[in-house]
């Protein structure tokens, strides 16, 4: 309360490049390349996330079907959790929650293991339900309260990994991906005349 605009917007871009460099620390190169080829290469992926998590996985969806990945995602917890009692083997799934204590999303990664699909993580670092439950954890930097106001640094944080983890993804497979974000980006560009 009470600081200006300029105080505000400093400090936002502050936390901001914390969260960039924080994550710069905690990456680990192995479990991206993991994670990359296991969503290439499965047959299907479900993405599951709720609440501003949510909106991270509704990003890595669209993300991924821009270049022709078979996938999954919707706002509607239930389908999340219908969607993982319908995968098998080679399919992959990927949670996203920044507490790693989310009921339902835990509750469609149980699922999903159950139906023997690989299991991604994006959540904080440390310990948490989440991360003990995926064969592949990509944290996040622990820079917010689990009661927060607006869930900034974990959001940017989270979307950070997504665009690395979509970058390597089109970089390892450059040609067939090519092809796919240049029909998607026609098909959009029509959309908007």
């Amino acid at each position: 309360p009470g600081l200006s605009i300029k105080e505000i917007a400093d400090t936002i871009v502050h936390n901001s490049k914390k969260v960039m460099d924080a994550i710069l620390k905690l990456l680990d190169f192995a479990s991206i390349q993991t994670a990359a080829e296991k969503i290439f290469n499965s047959d299907r992926i479900d993405i599951y996330g709720v609440g501003a998590s949510g909106i991270v996985a509704l990003d890595l969806y669209q993300k991924l079907l821009r270049i022709g990945v078979k996938c999954m995602y919707s706002p509607d917890s239930h389908l999340q959790l219908t969607s993982a009692c319908g995968l098998r083997k080679g399919d992959c799934a990927v949670a996203v929650s920044y507490s790693g204590e989310t009921p339902i999303v835990l509750k469609s990664v149980e699922e999903a293991k159950k139906s023997g699909a690989f299991l991604i993580g994006i959540t904080r670092f440390g310990k948490n339900p989440l991360s003990s439950a995926v064969d592949v954890n990509l944290p996040v930097p622990f820079t917010e309260p689990l009661l927060r106001e607006g869930a900034m640094a974990s959001r940017l944080s989270q979307l950070i990994i997504v665009d690395i983890l979509f970058s390597v993804i089109a970089s390892r497979n450059s040609k067939t991906i090519l092809k796919h974000l240049k029909r998607t980006s026609e098909a959009v560009k029509q959309k908007r005349r």
